[in-house]
């Protein structure tokens, strides 16, 4: 459990009535900086180990591979049930986001008709498209920051209106939709909020196991460690390098919360489920860089003749 809160969002369990105020000089510190750095300079160099062939993606699973015709319809699916659920729930993109009575009704009612929409499946990229309509309507009414921590759903959207035609544009959009998000909750919810993770540790105890069992893991460093590989998993979901064993293991990450925070956690990371199955069932994105062959130069025919060749 000690890496729960690396995929648990905080603002889903904690009270939010009181705010937590951005914290810089956190995310600044030195240790935070080195930790940090330390995830990305790794990121770095696991995709440069991919793209030169180094670093082998996982083998699609055979029953993987005989879901590759449905992704769309899996993809559609997940995020229809995960839009539809919300607005049964009276939340807007997120389960913590709650609306002014002035505009919930008809916002949740636009919410739900687009997830039930997707779960159709009738004019999928239409429906992809109204998906989008939801991003502008969340810029109005909870600003930039929910939205962007939205940004999966967002990448969902754009793989369901590319899929047909450009499908591996459209696993870019969705990994970049996908890593985006966890960028982004790292800093909102962590480096830049560490009252807030800290909120979380104090309600949830369980979460820092480290802690528990006397091995002296504050939490100020484990909020560090979370929001780094937080950090690392999603610039290589972005990268695109070995994305299927990327996506494996965060299936597992993302999972493994869900007996410590119940539904609240499966219905928020349902539309993520389902873009991350896709990845793991989709051909690999990033292919190794080939050494290049030197080819003899050409004997010219004359020499033959004078070598009796």
């Amino acid at each position: 459990m000690s890496h729960v809160v690396v995929l648990a969002h905080a603002k889903w369990f904690v009270d939010l009535s009181t705010p937590f105020p951005t914290d810089w000089t956190f995310m600044l510190d030195p240790a935070t900086l080195a930790m940090a750095g330390a995830a990305a300079v790794f990121a770095g160099l696991w995709t440069l180990g991919a793209r030169r062939g180094r670093i082998p993606d996982l083998p699609t699973l055979p029953p993987l591979m005989e879901v590759r015709p449905l992704l769309p319809r899996l993809v559609s699916g997940s995020l229809g049930v995960a839009l539809l659920g919300l607005a049964g729930t009276g939340s807007f993109l997120a389960p913590h986001l709650t609306l002014p009575l002035a505009s919930s009704g008809w916002a949740l009612a636009l919410e739900g008709a687009i997830g039930a929409w997707l779960i159709s499946g009738v004019r999928a990229r239409d429906a992809a498209a109204a998906v989008g309509l939801l991003a502008f309507v969340g810029l109005l009414l909870v600003g930039p920051v929910p939205v962007l921590e939205s940004a999966h759903l967002w990448g969902a959207a754009s793989f369901l209106w590319l899929a047909d035609r450009q499908r591996p544009l459209g696993l870019t959009a969705l990994r970049l939709g996908l890593g985006a998000a966890l960028v982004t909750a790292a800093v909102t919810e962590k480096l830049a909020a560490p009252a807030l993770a800290m909120a979380l540790l104090r309600d949830f105890p369980a979460v820092n196991l480290p802690q528990l069992m006397g091995l002296g893991l504050d939490a100020a460093t484990f909020v560090r460690i979370a929001a780094s590989a937080e950090l690392l998993l999603g610039l290589l979901l972005m990268s695109g390098a070995t994305p299927r064993m990327v996506a494996g293991g965060a299936m597992v990450l993302f999972l493994a919360p869900v007996p410590l925070f119940g539904g609240t956690e499966l219905l928020g990371h349902l539309a993520i489920y389902g873009a991350l199955l896709a990845l793991m069932a989709s051909a690999s994105t990033v292919t190794p860089r080939r050494p290049e062959r030197k080819e003899e130069p050409a004997t010219p025919v004359g020499s033959l003749a004078r070598t009796g060749g």
